[in-house]
């Protein structure tokens, strides 16, 4: 097996994006999650799995594969572990009608450590969540990437989720209908859902203050999650806003709840454990 040792931030991703398999008695679905982290104290972060609520739906169990590590370097042995993560806890947005859901999986990742089977991963960190700034620097079209398993495909020999290239369809730089979210350009599927966004843009930016285009992009900010897309019934009839765990005939836009409120959720989780974010000293996803 050819193995990637992760360098650049897109090899990275691959290593903080699971697919996640929800089952609750004979009922089993596909969705997708990734893995956040916050720098909590010296050494220490705060890992978090993140998703959407309705890729959780009150399964029973949540299934997914981590990569492990090789016993003598922080590198990926080119083996896996499977987790199984139970009804415990689980956190949301105060919000219910935002679709997200966050848990921590700190014990988890330790109880492997201690079973002898440390994982390798790559989270987003904080950091790479948009400023203030950012969001009103963005410009209406950005180009996207969005990394999942739609329909639950995804290279199992390697573990990896699978990458889709788009564009924004509506502005990053204010809310969809008035709701945290952005529409965008790409291809969307079951399975997609949890799916993490991010703009992605190393050739060129626009620069509001000299109205020139620079050379150098944005780089990579995470923007948002996948939840739901617009169908279209073959009666000529358009849905908005299915949730893409099961789909009919998509129409390749898909609808994203903002990173804003992964932010939201994040502090909560942190603020459940007490725990207190510090600046970060390196970026997991630089």
């Amino acid at each position: 097996m050819n193995l990637i040792s992760p360098v650049t931030p897109a090899e990275q991703i691959l290593f903080s994006t699971v697919r996640i398999e929800g089952i609750k008695g004979a009922e089993r679905w596909t969705g997708t999650g990734f893995i956040v982290v916050a720098y909590v104290t010296e050494g220490r972060f705060s890992p978090i799995l993140v998703t959407n609520r309705h890729v959780i739906n009150d399964a029973d169990h949540l299934l997914f594969r981590l990569h492990l590590k090789e016993s003598k370097s922080d590198s990926p042995s080119g083996k896996f572990e499977y987790c199984d993560v139970a009804q415990g806890d689980i956190f949301y947005p105060d919000d219910e009608s935002v679709d997200l859901a966050a848990i921590p999986i700190a014990n988890l990742l330790e109880q492997l450590e201690i079973k002898g089977t440390p994982v390798f991963f790559r989270a987003i960190g904080t950091d790479t969540f948009p400023s203030d700034d950012d969001w009103g620097q963005f410009d209406v079209l950005e180009d996207i990437i969005m990394v999942g398993c739609p329909n639950g495909l995804y290279d199992s020999t390697n573990n990896f989720a699978i990458f889709r290239k788009g564009t924004t369809a509506s502005s990053l730089a204010v809310d969809y209908e008035g709701r945290p979210d952005f529409l965008m350009d790409i291809a969307c599927f079951g399975g997609s859902s949890g799916s993490p966004v991010f703009t992605y843009n190393v050739a060129t930016k626009y620069n509001r203050e000299t109205k020139q285009f620079e050379l150098g992009g944005r780089g990579l900010r995470f923007v948002g999650v996948l939840y739901a897309g617009p169908t279209y019934l073959h009666e000529g009839k358009v849905i908005m806003r299915t949730p893409v765990v099961n789909l009919r005939t998509t129409m390749h836009l898909g609808f994203a709840v903002k990173s804003t409120e992964v932010r939201k959720l994040v502090d909560k989780v942190l603020a459940h454990f007490d725990l207190t974010e510090r600046p970060q000293p390196v970026t997991p996803i630089e």
